[in-house]
């Protein structure tokens, strides 16, 4: 709930500022910026810093744009990031889109006991961190897609 109020207030904010145009339903593909009367793609001659940002869904297409515009991205560890959602693959409805009834696990059910096992039943979070379950989001995220990677595998299963 408090990021979803955070990407509201946020929202909100960029909505009512003059200065913003908002593309929805868009994708973009790469930056460019308006000098005089030339689009320049080198980040470098045009600001010091540019923000960016994606709603709902975290793909890495903001920082590859950024790379191709040859911009420094710094801090990537402070990108935040969410290591357990209920995938389309595990409901017993086959949604007609991919991903469409997808959503987030909350972390307190790691929290409260959660264990996340691979599809053989195994309780691999010990494998990667004293802590299992209760380990930073870094560490839980790395340690699935390990998992996954390394079995070939989609899912996970996810039990108390």
């Amino acid at each position: 709930m408090t990021g979803r109020e955070i990407g509201r207030a946020l929202l909100e904010a960029v909505i009512n500022d003059p200065n913003i145009s908002v593309f929805e339903h868009h994708s973009a593909i790469d930056l460019a910026f308006y000098f005089g009367n030339s689009f320049q793609t080198n980040f470098t001659s045009c600001s010091d810093a540019l923000p960016l940002s994606q709603y709902q869904v975290a793909t890495g297409d903001g920082m590859a744009m950024a790379h191709r515009a040859e911009a420094v991205i710094s801090n990537m560890d402070f990108v935040q990031f969410h290591p357990t959602a209920l995938a389309d693959e595990g409901l017993p409805i086959k949604p007609t889109k991919s991903r469409e009834n997808a959503f987030l696990i909350t972390e307190a059910v790691r929290g409260d006991g959660g264990i996340l096992y691979n599809l053989g039943m195994e309780w691999f979070m010990p494998l990667y961190d004293e802590r299992a379950e209760l380990a930073p989001r870094d560490v839980v995220a790395r340690g699935i897609d390990d998992q996954l990677k390394q079995r070939n595998e989609k899912l996970l299963d996810f039990a108390r």
